[in-house]
This record gives structure tokens, sequence and C-alpha cells, in this order.
């Protein structure tokens, strides 16, 4: 059995935990309701998703603030990097800026 054949039987056997089924989950701990915008019909209450709070707490907290600012440039690590390795990572990108002025990316 390959490897294929394997996921494909796992997702057969677990529905619930596939592709399609976490990117729901995921939209609906973003959004805060469960699939609002496909099963709701005029007048009906949309059903809370109960971890959107917990998302939003981690979202919103400085390490996750400084990944999304930092990843593009810096790379990974950058949230437990030093002060004197983040200088230096910066230091380096600025070199490599400066050798190629007008490189594209």
């Amino acid at each position: 059995m390959t490897g294929a054949e394997r996921k494909r039987a796992w997702r057969l056997r677990n529905p619930e935990r596939g592709q399609t089924a976490e990117r729901e989950r995921a939209r609906a701990r973003r959004d805060g309701y469960w699939n609002y915008w496909r099963t709701l019909t005029l007048g009906q209450d949309p059903r809370p998703c109960a971890s959107h709070d917990s998302y939003w707490r981690y979202e919103n907290t400085l390490k996750r603030m400084q990944q999304r600012i930092f990843w593009p440039r810096y790379g990974a690590g950058t949230t437990t990097m030093t002060r004197e390795e983040f200088r230096a990572r910066g230091a380096a990108i600025l070199a490599e800026a400066r050798a190629a002025p007008f490189a594209t990316k």
C-alpha cells in the first residue's frame, strides 16, 4: 500500500478530520460561527463556535504579532531570537539589499 492509498483510506475512515473539515473548522474559529454563509435561512441564528475566543486571545498576543510582522523578512525564529541575533540578522539582510540594489524577487 502506497502513502497515497493509506491517506485515502484514512480520510474515508475519518471524514470529520479531512482537509475540507479542517478548513471549515479554521474558518469557524476565525469568524466565530459555523457555516453561517451556507446553511442559514432568513431569521435563523448562527451557531457560535466555542473556540473563537481562544483563537482571538492567541492571535492578539505580542508573540503572534511579532511573528506576523517579522516572518516575511527575518524568517523563522524571530520570536526566540535575542536582541543581538535580531540585530545581526537585520544587518545581514541590509547587506544583501545593498549588494544587489536592483534585484527583483
